[in-house]
């Protein structure tokens, strides 16, 4: 028997919001390790051109979603100079949400976006918003903070 149909409504609705949360945190984990092979350079250990192609054949995402990814992961972790000092992530507020299961893909790729035309002070404010916003309200938000600030 299906044990769903015994929770209650309220119940059965927190249940699926963990468990977004738990997969937004295991994406999160992927991305870091998606970032880790881009600084490994393993697509030319492996004889691809770039990661994303690596990843369309070893997963079998669309080229698109392949590199939506990369990019991603590139904006929420650090990286590491030739003489071995750590950068902070181009959108540290952004990669803290995503870590703890706040944001979706979706949402990272949204912010990533609305972020390319607002100052880095802009970011908390725009991080705020996306915690409780569909990704496809994001875009719209950024331009009314933009607006604000210019």
């Amino acid at each position: 028997m299906n044990e769903t149909r015994l929770l209650p409504t309220d119940e059965l609705l927190r249940s699926v919001v963990e468990e977004v949360t738990e997969r937004r945190i295991r994406d999160n984990r992927i991305m870091q390790k998606i970032a880790e092979l881009n600084r490994r350079d393993a697509a030319a250990e492996l004889g691809y051109k770039d990661l994303a192609l690596v990843l369309r054949d070893a997963v079998r995402w669309d080229l698109g979603e392949a590199r939506q990814w990369v990019t991603n992961a590139a904006l929420l972790n650090s990286e590491i100079t030739p003489t071995g000092s750590e950068l902070a992530p181009e959108l540290p507020v952004t990669a803290e949400a995503s870590a703890e299961g706040a944001l979706s893909v979706e949402h990272v790729a949204a912010l990533a976006k609305a972020m390319e035309q607002l100052p880095a002070e802009a970011e908390a404010t725009m991080v705020d918003f996306a915690r409780e916003h569909a990704p496809a309200a994001i875009a719209k938000f950024g331009e009314r903070v933009a607006y604000a600030l210019y």
